[in-house]
């Protein structure tokens, strides 16, 4: 075995050096580094002085998209665009493993379509244009891939009514969101939820007006 060498405080790449952690191989120590990034992640010596790790992982993934954007750029020049990284972050959150989003997408079986997969043009054809700046794709069914049939641009307000805990609630004919029927009455949808375990009846428990002065942790009891 060589002599030690202490790497504390050094930098490698966007990896700065905090300690030495405890060793996984017998004569292979192992060092938590701080990245640029602001992720920690601990990499043997070895990979860090032969330059073989230089980042948490952003770096890779950050190269991987300008490369990207640099090969759509050739072609369409849009690669600056916000439907263009629209495009590019389904990829990302659906196909890369290292990406933040990868558990709730990717992995959980959510994919792009292949048309959309291989080329932007087609994406932008079945898609279009955001119609504004406050939209953002959202598939119709959260359990469905990211293909024509299952995406649309939806407001932020749509696509919570869309979530897959969302529970609705039927009253005088309409068929509504906890949130919207809260939205309606101006209160919380704790105040909602507390009513109903208070044992109101659904139609008070919706339509009571609230009682602004009594309120407890962000809940407007309206007793």
């Amino acid at each position: 075995m060589g002599q030690f060498i202490d790497l504390t405080g050094r930098r490698f790449g966007k990896l700065t050096v905090l300690r030495r952690t405890e060793d996984r191989i017998k004569g292979w120590p192992r060092w938590l580094c701080l990245c640029d990034c602001g992720s920690e992640k601990e990499v043997a010596a070895g990979a860090l002085r032969s330059g073989d790790n230089v980042s948490c992982g952003c770096y890779g993934r950050q190269q991987m998209a300008r490369r990207l954007a640099a090969g759509m750029h050739k072609t369409h020049g849009r690669s600056k665009s916000s439907v263009y990284q629209t495009w590019l972050n389904i990829r990302l959150r659906c196909h890369d493993k290292q990406n933040k989003a990868f558990p709730a997408y990717g992995g959980r079986g959510i994919k792009v379509c292949e048309r959309w997969l291989s080329s932007f043009e087609n994406f932008l054809a079945d898609m279009g244009e955001k119609p504004g700046k406050d939209f953002s794709i959202d598939r119709i069914d959260n359990d469905g891939d990211y293909e024509p049939s299952n995406c649309r641009w939806a407001t932020r307000r749509e696509q919570c009514a869309n979530r897959r805990d969302n529970r609705y609630f039927e009253l005088n004919g309409e068929n509504l969101i906890i949130s919207e029927w809260a939205r309606r009455l101006g209160t919380t949808t704790d105040t909602i939820d507390f009513r109903l375990k208070a044992g109101w009846p659904l139609e008070q428990a919706l339509t009571y007006p609230v009682i602004r002065g009594l309120k407890r942790k962000g809940i407007y009891l309206s007793i």
